[in-house]
């Protein structure tokens, strides 16, 4: 989907900011059309002229967001593939989600027993994802 993808929106909130707009630099830099807002408006304002042939890639590391849960139900709404990047692969953005990649710190997941936000898995991810499309471009 990254690979054959036309557009692709990256949204994301808080905490999760920084890794959402280094990913839309990243892949842009790959020649991919890319964008991300820290404004929520433009975000659902943009989500809601993706097609299919697009891709909506949602970062939160709680899974849990009413902003965005209402971006990728438009997404949705259109069609559109919704990769969710997330350390709670049980929230309700995964239930909006058609890919799940689950982002968890090992650490804090044997302290609090559970899934822990972590910003530092998903960047990892997200690297990864960005590497392996830069490797098929070469």
């Amino acid at each position: 989907l990254l690979r054959s993808c036309e557009v692709m929106e990256v949204v994301s909130e808080g905490g999760g900011l920084p890794v959402a707009f280094d990913a839309s630099i990243r892949f842009s830099h790959l020649g991919k059309r890319c964008v991300s807002s820290a404004v929520h408006e433009k975000n659902l304002a943009f989500a809601q002229t993706l097609t299919p042939k697009d891709i909506l890639i949602v970062l939160s590391a709680s899974g849990q967001s009413a902003r965005l849960e209402e971006v990728s139900a438009a997404a949705k709404g259109r069609d559109v593939p919704v990769l969710l990047i997330t350390c709670d692969s049980h929230g309700p953005l995964a239930q909006l989600a058609d890919y799940v990649m689950t982002a968890s710190n090992r650490e804090q997941r044997l302290i609090e027993g559970s899934h822990a936000a972590s910003l530092l898995s998903p960047n990892v991810l997200i690297e990864v994802l960005y590497y392996l499309l830069r490797m098929e471009n070469l």
